[in-house]
């Protein structure tokens, strides 16, 4: 019987991970159109950068300014790209564990996210 309760929500499975690498694309772009990788590197250049000229306060002050303009850019689309990569691997385990209850919540989490996207 469980079988085939299971294949009966094979479909609907397999349309949240389809819809989940559809995201995980969509974030991928989003990160690639914000140069993503390059504010990063730019990020531990300027950590360095403070922690060797502690004591000059003019370039401390330029350079907590700029760290504090990348971060804007990058911590959402960080903590967008993390979330879409928990959803997924939270789709697995609802689709191996045969839960609907988790599979609703990741569709939910999805419907959110997408929402974020627009």
């Amino acid at each position: 019987m469980s079988a085939a309760r299971g294949s009966s929500r094979e479909p609907a499975s397999a349309a949240v991970r389809a819809r989940l690498a559809e995201l995980s694309r969509r974030g991928d772009d989003l990160a690639a159109a914000v140069c993503l990788n390059a504010k990063k590197e730019r990020l531990a250049e300027i950590d360095g950068q403070l922690a060797a000229s502690w004591d000059d306060r003019e370039q401390n002050t330029r350079l907590l300014r700029e760290q504090s303009r990348i971060r804007e850019a990058v911590d959402p689309i960080c903590r967008l790209t993390g979330e879409i990569g928990e959803l997924a691997e939270l789709a697995e385990l609802a689709c191996a564990e045969d839960d609907a209850v988790m599979l609703a919540e990741v569709v939910g989490s999805a419907d959110r996210i997408e929402a974020n996207l627009e």
